[in-house]
Order: structure tokens, then sequence, then C-alpha cells
């Protein structure tokens, strides 16, 4: 992969993959992982993966795991270590670090040249909370998580967000914050149930599922005080590619209005295929696919240039399909580029806690 990313939250820094998979049949080089949320169902990592010329033609699915071997590969392990200018890495960007077919002996490696290349900010993502949090817990018992390394999760259905974010927000790290990206539904952030496995077994268990908390802010509860902190950073963006799931603004909107409610930074990465009308710089000059969300569906039409003369942008549809490059990730009509204040010098954006 290449050094300089075109991600967005990475601002110009870089992805780091340095975990190989051989197809046993080939003997092409790619990437693994397996498939274990909705929102993973487009998976982009995938796609590369399977259809052009640097991947190994090999499926992100639990049964295809046969057909690889999986290898640490020292050389692209150790490049952070040489690149001088601090920067926005993201680990594993075409896998998962925490997957069961990564070795806990390749995950202590990578924790060590995160914490020796120290100049650089980690931002961690995983699908597989409850592994991280067993393994960063045994890692720092006698000492504090690593300043550069943030621990994120990846949710963007409040099912994956009810499961995800409590395991995250025990889990021992410097920074935590979360990418709802695809975001397919409205997600709340402020109302998230008790995890079933807590730091310490306070009177707090015996309450189940009748207590939750906000993952925005320090919950106060007398039993609950300071044993999860919050979310320090959140990203929102939409799904890409010819069969994206289109995401409804007012999805966008919550994540940021409930991010301001409470001091919190948050990046709206893009809107993906779909964006609504006000996201369009031309009147249309053919046929659009457009789509309506009602009664938690979505509705999917089309619409005709003599259609849209009679009608405003800004109306129904709720989304058009603009395309990742024309809808761009103004959320009305301004760019979210927060980062946590200890990001530095590395995100190069607007700081804010």
């Amino acid at each position: 992969m290449a050094e300089n990313s075109k991600i967005e939250w990475l601002n110009g820094g870089s992805t780091w993959n340095f975990m190989d998979a051989v197809n046993i049949e080939t003997g092409k080089v790619g990437f693994f992982c397996e498939k274990i949320a909705p929102e993973c169902k487009l998976c982009y990592a995938e796609k590369m993966n399977v259809n052009t010329y640097f991947g190994n033609g090999i499926r992100y699915a639990v049964d295809q795991r046969g057909k690889v071997r999986i290898t640490l590969n020292e050389r692209k392990l150790q490049k952070p270590l040489h690149w001088r200018k601090p920067r926005l890495i993201f680990p594993c960007s075409m896998t998962d670090l925490f997957g069961a077919w990564v070795p806990d002996e390749w995950i202590d490696a990578a924790y060590d040249v995160m914490e020796k290349a120290s100049q650089h900010t980690f931002l961690v993502l995983t699908k597989r909370p409850v592994r991280r949090m067993a393994y960063l817990r045994k890692r720092y018992a006698n000492r504090p998580p690593a300043p550069n390394i943030w621990e994120g999760t990846s949710c963007g259905l409040q099912e994956t967000a009810d499961e995800f974010i409590p395991l995250l927000l025990q889990t021992p790290a410097a920074v935590r914050w979360i990418s709802a990206e695809p975001l397919l539904g409205a997600v709340r952030l402020d109302d998230l149930p008790i995890p079933q496995t807590v730091i310490d077994a306070s009177p707090v268990v015996e309450r189940g599922g009748e207590f939750r908390f906000n993952a925005l802010t320090t919950n106060d509860d007398e039993h609950y005080f300071n044993i999860h902190p919050k979310l320090d950073w959140v990203v929102a963006g939409g799904e890409s590619g010819p069969n994206a799931r289109p995401m409804n603004p007012d999805w966008a909107r919550s994540l940021r209005d409930q991010c301001k409610a409470a001091g919190v930074p948050f990046f709206f990465k893009q809107w993906g295929e779909w964006a609504p009308g006000e996201c369009a710089d031309t009147l249309p000059t053919r046929t659009e696919e457009v789509a309506t969300y009602f009664a938690d569906t979505w509705n999917f039409s089309t619409l005709t240039p003599k259609q849209s003369e009679e009608t405003h942008r800004d109306d129904q549809p709720d989304v058009y399909r603009l395309g990742k490059k024309a809808a761009g990730r103004k959320l009305d009509g301004v760019e979210h580029n927060e980062y946590p204040l200890s990001a530095g010098a590395a995100a190069g954006g607007e700081s804010r806690q």
C-alpha cells in the first residue's frame, strides 16, 4: 500500500500494512480478513484484494482462511521507525490487527514499533474489541498506555455501537475513538447499555440492561463514576462504491449535534456515493438515481432532468447518487475536521477537546 494515504482523517498520513497473505494456489501476495458485521458487507479492502493487480484474489471470509498463508513482513513492520516526519498512521488498513489469524507475538511486535516510533500518532481500528481489551489490559497492567496510540472501533449501526463501544471504553488507551463508517443507521452515543464485562465487580452489574450510560460524557452514577471515560473523537461517513448503501443526512447530523453538545471533536469524512441535493453544484443533464428514506426503509427511484426542473435539489428525495467526488464532504455546507487536542502537529487539522 502507498505510504501517503487519501483517507481523509489521516490528513496526508500513511497506511501501514505489515502482514502478507499469500494465495497458496497461485502464489499471489495480498491481504486477508474476515467479515463479521453488517458494515463489512461491501468492504473496500476485500474489493481491492479480489479485483486489483496487487491482491491475491481471496475473499474476506472464514471459509477462505485455509487458502492463504499469512506471514509477518519484517521489512514493512519496521517502516514507521524510518519515517522521520511526524504523521498520522493507520495500522492494518487492509485487515484487522486483532483478527483470530494474527498471533499475539505479531501484535506484540506491532505495539513495540508503535511505542518506539513516538514521533507518529497511530490510529488503531478494530471490530474485535474483546480481544484488544484483554490484550491491552495485560500489556499496560503496570504502566500507562502509550500516548501516541489511539484505540478506535468501527460502528455504523446502533447494534454494533451497543456491543463495541462499552468494550472500547474499558480498554487502556490515551485516546478512544469511533469510526461510524459506513453509517447505515441512526446511532445514539448518549444511551448505550451497560457492558456485560466491567472493570470491577461493582453493584452496577446487578442492574443489568436497565442501566444505560453516555459514551460522550463521564458517567457520574454512584457505582459507575470514572469506570468509563468518555469518547475522545468521533469520525462519521457514508459508503462509497458501485453498490453503496445510502446514508440518511439526519444520521450524520445527529452525530454532529451529539458531539457538539458534549464538546467531543467530530470529523465528517465523506458522503460517499449518495448525498443530499445541496451537494450538487450543477443541474442534472441525465436521469439520476435517487433514494428516499421512509418507514425505516430506503425507496429507490429515478429522476429525469425534466422532472428536476419542477423541484428543488433540497426537496425530496433525501439523497441523490452523485458519486463520491461530486458529493464531497460538507455537512450542511461545512467541513468538519476536528481532532482531539493530543493530535498536535501530526493531524494538522482543527483541534478541539
